[in-house]
């Protein structure tokens, strides 16, 4: 999920329809661009949310509250303090040499951080509420009607946010309460689903391919509701597409990704370092391709191949067998003989 995020940050500045979020608009458009960036857009974050509540819901399980803040802080706290600051300065500096650039105004922007500090905000509630969430029945996650019942108290708050999408936080404050209730909505539901864990491929996996599809059937009705600009139409549409994909996407893994492929892991394990520090890197990038007669969607390759190429190579020598991947990712991964570090090859110390 998080290198998604790296995908939508180098297409946001081609969409072609109204954008005030992005710093750094790039004259050179292309449909495409919307396209991609909503179909993400609908499942992205909230699939990351309900599985930071599911996981939050394991660790509070396992080590207690005590524990579960602890963990907490060191891997979500921690890294928002220490990672933040030079984040917001680099981007401010590039985006100053930048003539196309609208910069990042005179407040103090939350950037690419909003979702670690909404995390910190939602652990500090459920620290008090855990013992009182209600649990929801296996029937009723088990039913072919979660999806659309789950999705209706999203779709009543996206309603009233621009083109009925999901809106981005800017600031720390003031919060912006009704994006926030949106997420704690998927966070307090993957924490309520921790309770059916042992039963989770009986849950998702005989719909899965019904789910995904079904999901992709109302990403594509988005469309013409986006373009028409029926704003409930499109709230309602991009929530059930959500909650769709959520159990489709969880079904399809359960099945089919039973042992995890050695690259897929080091992704994985990298991911959180590059999502961390991918803006300045596209932002960067942006910068030198800015206004060149180049098409859109070779500078969004150009973007996504240079980012991920500086991260995860600064992941490797940086972050992998440093103090700083325990931070991020816990127990420090064994280094071992040749590629194994890279993810190719793996042999014994």
């Amino acid at each position: 999920m998080m290198l998604l995020g790296v995908v939508i940050h180098a297409l946001v500045p081609h969409v072609t329809r109204p954008n005030g979020d992005w710093p750094l608009p790039d004259p050179a458009r292309h449909w495409t661009a919307d396209i991609l960036v909503i179909a993400i857009h609908d499942f992205r974050m909230p699939l990351f949310y309900v599985l930071a509540g599911f996981f939050g819901a394991l660790l509070y399980g396992r080590k207690g509250l005590r524990g579960m803040l602890m963990n907490r802080a060191q891997r979500i706290l921690a890294p928002l303090v220490l990672f933040w600051p030079p984040s917001v300065v680099l981007a401010a500096w590039i985006l100053k040499q930048t003539p196309g650039s609208i910069g990042l105004g005179g407040e103090v922007r939350v950037m690419h951080f909003w979702f670690l500090y909404y995390l910190v905000l939602f652990y500090a509630v459920m620290a008090v509420a855990a013992p009182i969430v209600p649990r929801l029945p296996f029937a009723f996650w088990r039913s072919r009607w979660a999806p659309p019942a789950l999705a209706m108290g999203p779709a009543a708050l996206m309603a009233a946010m621009p083109y009925g999408l999901l809106a981005t936080p800017r600031f720390f404050w003031p919060v912006h309460w009704q994006v926030w209730l949106v997420y704690f909505f998927y966070f307090a539901a993957g924490w309520t689903l921790y309770a059916h864990a042992h039963r989770l491929e009986e849950l998702w996996a005989p719909r899965a391919w019904r789910n995904t599809m079904w999901s992709a059937a109302a990403i594509a009705a988005s469309f013409v509701t986006l373009a028409r600009e029926w704003q409930f139409a499109s709230a309602i549409l991009s929530a059930l597409a959500g909650w769709w994909m959520i159990f489709g996407l969880g079904g399809l893994a359960l099945r089919y990704y039973r042992q995890p492929h050695p690259v897929a892991r080091y992704l994985a394990d990298a991911s959180y370092w590059v999502y961390i520090v991918h803006i300045p890197l596209v932002l960067g990038i942006q910068a030198l391709l800015w206004n060149r007669s180049v098409h859109p969607l070779a500078k969004v390759t150009l973007t996504l191949a240079g980012t991920m190429a500086a991260s995860l190579i600064t992941y490797q020598l940086l972050v992998r067998y440093t103090p700083l991947g325990v931070l991020l990712n816990g127990r420090r991964p064994v280094r071992r003989e040749g590629m194994i570090g890279w993810g190719i090859k793996a042999s014994n110390p």
